[in-house]
């Protein structure tokens, strides 16, 4: 990989790389998402810098939680967006 994308394996990792971020972060999985497990996610979230926020869909897979459940999907991304677009934090 290193020769193809001009990266280090370890700059590939999401654990380290999500150290870094300078905006809010919004972690949402499915608790059948069998690629990136809820342990995995909230790893990812513990290791998050603030402000962040984490969603378990119940029973959705790896892709397309908005298909999933469509109302929790709007619900959580348009009030996460609008607690930190709209300058309230």
């Amino acid at each position: 990989i290193p020769l193809r994308l001009g990266v280090g394996l370890e700059a590939l990792k999401p654990i380290n790389a999500i150290k870094e971020i300078k905006s809010p972060v919004l972690i949402m999985n499915g608790t059948k998402d069998q690629r990136t497990t809820i342990k995995e996610a909230r790893l990812l979230y513990d290791n998050a810098p603030h402000p962040k926020d984490f969603v378990e869909v119940d029973g959705a897979p790896h892709t397309n939680l908005y298909k999933y459940n469509p109302k929790k999907y709007r619900d959580v991304v348009l009030s996460f967006l609008s607690k930190y677009i709209d300058g309230r934090t």
